[in-house]
């Protein structure tokens, strides 16, 4: 029933780009006209995420999720640092930034704890979802963030 299409892949020495229509990806009645997801992998270098979409009318609440092994800070508006975090045996999550534009977006974040033993095999005790809330959200806009491993 729910799906993403459209779904498009291109790949060569620099960049891998993935993009899909998400459009069908949510109920009819949600009000969306269009929710265009771009992801690029810029290789060695980082993972740009790039959403457009059209409301018919200014959604009542916008949010992006983020789940990551990884602990999780801001250190300063309009960054996420994530930092290597044990998760099962002697295995540690990567470390990274997460860089996003601070005036469309405020941050919170949640710590979800594992509790079915098939995740936690692999997870760990536990996870953090990243909450990206927009402040002011548009019946059309866009929203990019971009990860790296270094700022």
């Amino acid at each position: 029933e729910f799906r993403a299409c459209d779904v498009s892949y291109s790949s060569d020495e620099e960049t891998v780009s993935f993009s899909l229509d998400l459009q069908q990806a949510y109920p009819a009645d949600s009000g969306l006209s269009a929710w265009r997801r771009n992801v690029t992998l810029i290789r060695r270098t980082a993972v740009t995420v790039q959403d457009t979409w059209s409301f018919e009318s200014p959604p009542t609440n916008l949010q992006w999720h983020l789940i990551t092994p990884s602990n999780v800070s801001q250190p300063e508006k309009g960054w996420i640092h994530l930092t290597s975090s044990s998760t099962v045996g002697d295995l540690v999550s990567a470390e990274g930034w997460i860089n996003f534009d601070p005036e469309v977006v405020e941050v919170s974040q949640e710590t979800i704890e594992i509790e079915d033993e098939r995740m936690s095999g692999f997870w760990g005790a536990r996870l953090y979802r990243i909450n990206l809330t927009a402040r002011s959200p548009k019946a059309e806009g866009s929203f990019d963030l971009r990860v790296t491993k270094h700022k």
